[in-house]
């Protein structure tokens, strides 16, 4: 079965835009930027949804469901936490898949 990663992310510097386009992953990617009038709305609207008011916010969904979400308020590193969490569910498929 072929499972389909989409990862969302809320940014607001080119410093936040640069370390998210470094991952390496198969993971679909959809960047929202408040610098930017339509990326603040959208990215507010993905927020709220979880009460989450800094950025970086993540959001990870497998096939369409909710997998977890990384709040900046919560960690120190969402970027590395990211990472970490794309590589274990990478494991996770593979282990799937064999």
């Amino acid at each position: 079965m072929n499972h389909v990663i989409e990862v969302t992310v809320t940014i607001d510097s080119t410093y936040q835009y640069d370390k998210v386009t470094s991952i390496e992953s198969e993971a679909y990617f959809t960047i929202f930027d408040e610098r930017y009038k339509k990326g603040k709305k959208e990215a507010w609207a993905l927020k709220n949804q979880y009460a989450a008011q800094q950025n970086p916010f993540i959001e990870i969904k497998i096939n369409g469901k909710y997998y977890t979400a990384i709040y900046s308020e919560a960690t120190q590193d969402p970027f590395g936490d990211l990472e970490k969490t794309l590589k274990k569910i990478d494991k996770i498929k593979d282990s799937l898949n064999s």
